[in-house]
């Protein structure tokens, strides 16, 4: 077999860098897709905690002050108090 070139290895040992750097970027990114995943279910969670602990508020209002009461105080139509009274501020 003819000897390579040297155009040739060093077009060879080029790409293998660039594979290798490729390689690491990619685990970089999937790293960074994971955490952003990770991040989301954390944010979701705290949401629906405080949306649960919102509706329990608005029902210990209405049932401390009235329906009426509780709609004007957290800016909430009363119908949508009453439904959540009726629900018992549970989802």
């Amino acid at each position: 077999m003819a000897p390579m070139s040297g155009a040739v290895r060093d077009y060879q040992r080029r790409l293998a860098q660039l594979v290798s750097a490729h390689a690491r970027a990619q685990a970089r990114l999937e790293a960074a897709h994971a955490k952003r995943a990770e991040i989301l279910a954390e944010h979701d969670r705290v949401v629906a905690e405080a949306e649960a602990a919102l509706r329990q508020a608005v029902v210990d209002i209405a049932a401390a002050f009235g329906t009426e009461t509780a709609a004007d105080l957290v800016g909430m139509a009363p119908g949508d108090v009453r439904r959540l009274v009726r629900v018992g501020a549970r989802r």
